[in-house]
């Protein structure tokens, strides 16, 4: 993520911050990739109610990712307006890398649904999905809660299980769809490197619940869960393309990432010194994946199909 100048006095922002350090109430605009003045732009309606730092594309109106959500959670529970703001962030944060890879910007009637539930309803709890199907995504606004993600990191042995994963992932399965429809030398290639998404992807998620998954499944996938089904090597695949690109691009934001090399290499170079310094405070890693030779050339095929800036 870029770290941008405020408009005002040219102190560096994080473009989801509302406030620059010298006080200055600044908004981003996704579509300039820049901090405007929030006095004199159209921000966000969810802006004071959800903290959202983007600008509207008409005054008193939703920001580009706040209309995606036509389905807003339940609130009864307490703590639901912090986790559905949370959910809004990490929505945000992602819509941006992805503007930045070219996606969402000329083609905004082309974006995904997106539906926020809650589990957890004035003291009781409802079975929620997470998932996509054909440009609905579905979230559960508790897994914003890092209590809720450090508990479900443990029973699902997903150590970087967070919200922004989340959506990255329901995002990625959009994307196949979208991939699948306008290019057409995805699937082929698709198919010889991930397998035949058309293979029956119920009996696959049944299979893999029952039996779990390959135990040598790290040779060749980024995640137990990625070697299910084609659709959800995919989904998880790309996800970790998008996470590393963002390491890269965050990491050559603050002046560490090396130069002379590619998006991925700049990445695990930059994962490896987060890891490092993580350690010495005694904290977990917070990129521990294994990336295998066919994992990276998963990645480089899921990053070359998600990065439209190389075939422009």
């Amino acid at each position: 993520m870029d770290i941008l100048p405020c408009p005002a006095c040219g102190i560096r922002v994080f473009p989801e911050s509302s406030y620059c350090a010298n006080g200055h109430e600044v908004a981003y605009d996704p579509a300039l990739r820049e901090l405007v003045a929030a006095g004199g732009a159209g921000c966000c309606a969810n802006r004071d109610s959800l903290g959202c730092s983007w600008t509207a594309a008409a005054p008193g109106g939703l920001c580009l990712s706040c209309a995606t959500t036509t389905v807003v959670p339940d609130l009864s529970a307490p703590g639901a307006q912090e986790l559905h703001a949370a959910t809004e962030a990490a929505k945000r944060w992602v819509f941006n890398g992805l503007m930045r890879l070219g996606w969402f910007t000329s083609d905004t009637p082309n974006l995904p649904e997106f539906h926020l539930m809650s589990e957890k309803i004035e003291g009781r709890r409802q079975v929620v999905m997470m998932g996509h199907d054909d440009g609905l995504i579905t979230l559960n606004i508790m897994e914003a809660d890092p209590a809720t993600a450090i508990r479900r990191q443990q029973e699902f042995d997903e150590p970087i299980r967070s919200m922004i994963g989340h959506v990255r992932h329901e995002v990625a399965h959009f994307l196949f769809d979208r991939l699948g429809a306008e290019a057409p030398g995805f699937l082929p290639a698709f198919r010889q490197l991930m397998g035949d998404e058309r293979a029956d992807y119920g009996a696959a998620l049944e299979a893999y619940y029952d039996n779990g998954p390959d135990p040598a499944w790290q040779d060749s996938h980024i995640s137990a869960y990625a070697s299910a089904h084609p659709h959800e090597d995919w989904a998880e695949t790309a996800a970790h393309a998008l996470h590393l690109e963002d390491l890269a691009q965050s990491a050559a934001a603050l002046g560490l990432a090396p130069s002379g090399e590619g998006v991925l290499d700049r990445a695990q170079s930059a994962g490896v010194g987060l890891n490092h310094m993580c350690r010495a405070l005694g904290q977990p890693d917070p990129y521990p994946m294994v990336i295998s030779p066919a994992v990276r050339q998963k990645l480089d095929f899921a990053l070359g199909w998600l990065d439209r800036r190389l075939s422009s």
